[in-house]
């Protein structure tokens, strides 16, 4: 058994069975690779953003003990980028 690697390979067989379909693996998406990128790059960029707006908020809110107008507005700006991102504000219709 250990001199015929086959059977850890399952290129060449089927599976069958509900738990078999279930096991094959995918795309659900329907994407191509760059757009597959191009939302993984825009996830890094909103989670950046949220990172840099908490770390304002924390130093302003916290250490300073200041939070103004523009702070405020800056969270706004960041829920709504979200919201837009997700498709709450314009929904996409995936046909």
């Amino acid at each position: 058994m250990l001199d015929n690697p086959a059977h850890l390979h399952h290129e060449g067989r089927k599976k069958k069975g509900f738990l078999g379909a279930m096991l094959q693996p995918r795309d659900v998406t329907g994407l191509s690779p760059q757009g597959k990128e191009v939302i993984g790059l825009a996830v890094v960029a909103v989670l950046l953003a949220g990172i840099f707006v908490a770390l304002r908020f924390y130093t302003r809110g916290v250490w300073l003990r200041v939070l103004g107008r523009e702070d405020w507005s800056i969270g706004l700006a960041l829920v709504s980028h979200l919201a837009q991102l997700t498709g709450w504000t314009h929904p996409v219709d995936a046909r």
